[in-house]
């Protein structure tokens, strides 16, 4: 049986496992010799010691080069220790949770948090949570951090246990809305109304994922240029296009080249009157030949012109 509150047992068991410090008498758990040889090869068990050691600067650097986690038990005057803490979230950002409310509300931590896990943002102030050198800086790793700008409830998406919201206002920020882009193109989603219908973004989205075409205006899933960037990638955007768009041959031509299967999205019109993908195929290249040599007649009939003016 081993007895507590002997010094020299608990060192020697201490020195087996480090953990034993939870079971060590609290006059023991308040003895320095013993807490440093416990934390010593394992920093987390200073959540045993006494409230002294918890602040005693020996101890805890002791404890902390070993594990930066500590910064949870230790005292609140490590707690705000800005060097300290900076050290911690650089290689924990989720650490910002235990740091003091002056250091969660001073950027250069909270931006070293984020830098390190943008989830950290969470304990930051909500000062800096409305931060845009922050914000720009979060939406730059990870695009669908938009989506806490609106309210996300009932968005299958959210990440469970993850405490946010964003000020709406940088939804209807074309340099933060553009970030979020690029880092992920589906972020379009979470853009306001006016960027959704803003052609440099939905161009910038569609580029680097057409199915981003699904979260464009009304405005521009009918517009030409859009569609055939989108098709061009993926045949199926041809379905998030509009009617206008997907009875216009030429777009449709580009789809179907892509994929086959996008004749399925084809208007009733188109489909009624070609009825497989291979006969809309032939007779729409047939037709573009046409237009393609009249126009070229017609360039050479123009410039025969100017020169009998001449």
């Amino acid at each position: 049986m081993i007895d507590w509150d002997n010094k020299d047992e608990v060192l020697k068991n201490i020195r087996e496992d480090s953990w034993n410090l939870e079971y060590v008498s609290d006059r023991l758990k308040d003895d320095k010799e013993v807490v440093l040889e416990a934390v010593k090869n394992k920093g987390i068990v200073l959540r045993y010691a006494s409230t002294r050691l918890k602040d005693d600067e020996n101890v805890v650097m002791v404890a902390f080069n070993n594990d930066k986690s500590i910064l949870e038990y230790a005292s609140e005057r490590f707690k705000n220790n800005k060097d300290l803490v900076l050290e911690a979230v650089k290689a924990n950002g989720y650490l910002l949770m235990y740091a003091s409310p002056t250091l969660k509300n001073d950027k250069e931590v909270v931006m070293e948090a984020i830098k390190e896990d943008i989830f950290s943002l969470q304990f930051a102030s909500n000062r800096l949570k409305a931060d845009r050198d922050i914000v720009l800086e979060i939406v730059k790793r990870n695009g669908k951090i938009l989506k806490y700008t609106q309210d996300i409830k009932n968005d299958d998406n959210i990440i469970s246990g993850f405490n946010l919201k964003l000020p709406s206002y940088f939804a209807e920020d074309k340099e933060i809305v553009l970030e979020a882009i690029k880092n992920n193109p589906l972020a379009i989603k979470y853009a306001s109304e006016k960027l959704r219908d803003n052609k440099k973004i939905a161009i910038a989205a569609i580029k680097e994922d057409s199915l981003a075409l699904k979260y464009v205006s009304e405005r521009l899933c009918g517009d030409k240029e859009i569609a055939i960037l989108a098709v061009e990638k993926e045949g199926i955007a041809l379905s998030l296009t509009s009617k206008e768009i997907k009875n216009d041959p030429e777009v449709v031509l580009l789809a179907v080249k892509n994929n086959k299967e996008a004749f399925k999205y084809v208007s009733p019109e188109l489909k009624n009157k070609y009825l497989t993908v291979e006969k809309f195929i032939k007779s729409t290249k047939e037709k573009i030949k046409q237009k393609e040599v009249q126009k070229e007649r017609a360039t050479r009939s123009r410039g025969r012109s100017k020169g009998q003016e001449r």
